[in-house]
């Protein structure tokens, strides 16, 4: 899940919280506590000059957890908002796809 992913559909509405001009989202390095669980930093991206860059300020910036690479769980600072999905990878094309229960589902591809 590292790296930098284009969101392919349902644009901002993908993660909840994300700013109405989300283009995509940065997953940062994550530590794991030895049980297949992985937490580290993401970044909602924006369309910049010469590519996706990070967007400006706290709602731009959200937690997540990778449980044995079939679950992640996005939440912000604050608790204020939180997206739990189901995880799919494809390495041909290089894509994610994100299931939720609550209809929020959608691919991320790698930019």
């Amino acid at each position: 899940m590292i790296g930098v992913w284009q969101i392919c559909s349902d644009g901002h509405g993908l993660f909840a919280g994300a700013p109405s001009d989300t283009i995509g989202v940065e997953f940062g390095p994550s530590t794991s506590n030895g049980d297949g669980v992985g937490e580290g930093n993401s970044y909602f991206l924006k369309s910049g000059p010469s590519g996706p860059v990070r967007g400006d300020g706290p709602d731009c910036q959200q937690t997540y957890r990778v449980v044995d690479d079939m679950t992640v769980s996005c939440w912000s600072l604050g608790d204020k908002y939180f997206s739990h999905f189901e995880l799919m990878y494809s390495p041909c094309p290089r894509e994610l796809w994100l299931e939720s229960q609550n209809g929020r589902n959608g691919t991320l591809a790698s930019f």
